[in-house]
């Protein structure tokens, strides 16, 4: 860890946010940064890094640093002005023999003066700064925030604002209007100079009430799936002109004749926008079981070529299979096709389904029609036609997962178990049709999904977040434990006049969390037979209630004997051990809904030198020969006295 001493310019912002909790906290990392120099008040110094130094002016320096909040107040808009605490954390880059002072100043957010860029910045004109002094800043334009003290050797130390301070930094963030916020950095002394590498940026950190913002929920759209209208396989060799289809498989093989199949889809009536898919799945189904290592490569016949597009399941051969090389067993022809996946399997039985990500083929489709092949396996593989005799389980199907018109990105995400201290609700708006918007949405919120049964909240312009509380869902903004709760969002394009109705979405309440379980710290022991404590710990929250209680189960994970802890249904139990090895234990809580476990593992030894051993893994020293775990006479006499001029020259019985 570094302290404060100098900084790198750094970009970019990191939100970390606790979970569900209604208080949570964000690391902010800095826009921009820049050091200025007295000596050349018109230069934009080289200085990758701050710097800061009063000195005898104008020997002096100042740095200027920037964040920008304005991200984290468009997903959380309550929280501008709501700030409840606010700390600057640093690091150092050059060691020091004694103590250095500095102090931090804000650039006040009625200067105006935010718009000012580090490739520009100059001491002449820098926002803010007094440049008839090396540590002055101008006082109508800044507020000092607190000073600070770096003890050495500064190198490598964290530094921040000091507790007694962060009240005043917080209502200087709080103060803000516009989301930008400039910290000025003098030096109380001597030369100061603060770093940050790759991994020690200098940080904003601010607490409050955050809404986390979805990171994309799978499966979130509009789902469409559809079976394979016709498949057939295609064999070369005497083959090349003869349909060779079968109601049940769809065969492969690289070898012998060569065998190939098709599988074809028309899902033009869905009018699915390639532009708008989340994913696009071909599922195929083994015919029959087959052992050993398989592959299969999956392709599909490009959009662009028509030839022979409307093949049927009696007419289609080796010769006339849309994209096939007839000259190669296994292979396509690569200009016609493109090649999707190579699915693997070992030892798979008929029935098995393998899932294939087609999305790409589905983006580049235009005409509805899409052409599958399964081709170049090493051994003959049989998989499921379209109209297999076991049915749909067995069929080829393509899964479709289309975006949204209207908000997507729901937070929380469908299904999901929240508890009651869930934040509020957040997602992402659709796009203005004329890509300048703005888009109003109407939020509703219930325990039906009936949006005249819901409570509903329309947002500012653009707005992407609301909290639950009782002002803006009156009837269902506060949470109950163990509810189902169904909302939407509706959306309406300003620029259109057009509204675009939501999905309904669903989250449940549940406050229970799982117990937390310990099973105890691992032990080594020796001497045998020997009785081991089993000393577990278990905290839970008293939920479900009923019936408010857990219980608890030891059990054996592992050993080199089959032992019974006893008692088995308490924390605190023992178990006789007589054969040495390596045991491990296992204890499990369970509040009658959730469970968690821990285990303990245990080594016991014959003696303290067996019980290392165990314990290590490690092997006895070669010349250790009777295991003692020391190297001594008594391992000479094993290894070389008992066989003293013993001769295994049979020929010659060793020249005697």
């Amino acid at each position: 860890m570094r302290k404060l001493c100098l900084f790198l310019l750094i970009a970019g912002i990191t939100l970390i946010l606790s979970g569900f909790a209604k208080a949570g906290s964000v690391e902010i990392k800095a826009l921009q940064g820049k050091a200025t120099d007295g000596r050349t008040p018109d230069d934009v110094i080289g200085e990758a890094r701050l710097a800061t130094r009063s000195g005898t002016f104008p020997d002096a320096k100042k740095s200027w640093l920037q964040f920008d909040l304005s991200a984290l107040y468009a997903e959380n808009p309550e929280l501008k002005g709501a700030i409840t605490n606010a700390k600057l954390v640093f690091y150092g880059a050059k060691s020091e023999t004694s103590n250095k002072t500095y102090a931090v100043n804000g650039l006040n957010d009625a200067a105006n003066l935010e718009d000012w860029s580090a490739s520009t910045l100059t001491w002449n004109n820098a926002p803010g700064n007094d440049t008839t002094h090396g540590k002055n800043l101008n006082t109508s334009l800044t507020t000092q925030l607190y000073t600070g003290t770096v003890l050495p050797p500064c190198l490598d130390t964290l530094t921040e604002t000091p507790e007694a301070d962060r009240a005043a930094l917080t209502a200087f963030v709080n103060a803000d209007t516009d989301g930008k916020l400039t910290f000025i950095f003098t030096a109380g002394g001597t030369t100061y100079l603060w770093n940050a590498g790759a991994e020690l940026e200098p940080v904003l950190v601010i607490e409050g009430n955050f809404i986390p913002v979805s990171e994309g929920c799978p499966g979130v759209g509009i789902p469409y799936s559809a079976y394979a209208d016709v498949s057939c396989r295609a064999e070369g060799g005497s083959y090349v002109d003869t349909n060779r289809s079968d109601s049940s498989k769809l065969s492969v093989r690289a070898s012998s004749n060569g065998i190939k199949s098709w599988i074809k889809f028309d899902i033009s009536d869905l009018s699915v926008d390639p532009n708008s898919l989340k994913s696009a799945t071909l599922r195929i189904t083994l015919h029959a079981g087959k052992g050993g290592s398989q592959t299969v490569n999956v392709s599909v016949v490009n959009d662009e070529y028509k030839e022979n597009i409307g093949w049927a399941e009696r007419d289609i051969t080796w010769n006339n299979a849309p994209g096939n090389l007839t000259t190669d067993l296994g292979l396509l022809d690569s200009t016609r096709t493109t090649l999707l996946s190579t699915v693997s399997f070992t030892d798979d039985v008929a029935g098995q389904q393998f899932y294939i990500d087609v999305l790409p083929a589905l983006q580049a489709d235009t005409d509805g029609i899409l052409q599958f092949v399964l081709h170049n396996s090493p051994n003959l593989l049989d998989f499921a036609t379209h109209d297999h005799g076991s049915g749909q389980e067995y069929w080829p199907r393509l899964d479709i997962l289309e975006a949204p018109a209207g908000a997507d990105d729901p937070y929380p995400c469908p299904g999901q178990v929240v508890p009651t201290s869930l934040v509020g609700l957040s997602w992402t708006n659709p796009d203005p049709n004329d890509g300048v918007g703005p888009v109003v949405c109407t939020v509703y919120f219930g325990t039906e999904p009936n949006r005249p049964q819901m409570d509903s909240i329309t947002l500012v312009p653009d707005g992407h977040s609301v909290l639950l509380n009782a002002a803006n869902f009156p009837t269902y903004g506060t949470l109950n434990n163990l509810q189902e709760y169904h909302w939407t969002v509706d959306c309406y394009d300003m620029s259109t006049s057009t509204l675009i109705p939501g999905l309904m979405w669903d989250f449940f309440v549940n406050d229970n969390d799982a117990p937390v379980v310990n099973a105890g710290p691992d032990q080594v022991v020796w001497g045998l037979p020997k009785t081991i404590d089993l000393a577990g710990t278990v905290i839970d929250d008293g939920l479900p209630n009923p019936p408010g209680i857990y219980t608890v189960k030891w059990t054996q994970a592992s050993g080199s004997q089959a032992v019974t802890p006893s008692p088995d249904d308490t924390v605190d139990a023992s178990v006789t051990i007589s054969v040495a090895g390596v045991y491990e234990f296992m204890l499990t809580a369970d509040d009658s809904e959730k469970s968690a476990f821990d285990t303990v593992r245990v080594v016991v030894g014959t003696d303290a030198c067996e019980a290392s051993h165990l314990d290590t893994g490690a092997g006895y020293d070669a010349g250790d020969v009777n295991e003692d775990c020391i190297v001594n006479l008594e391992d000479f006499a094993l290894l070389i006295s008992a066989n003293w001029l013993v001769c295994t020259d049979t020929l010659t019985n060793c020249g005697q």
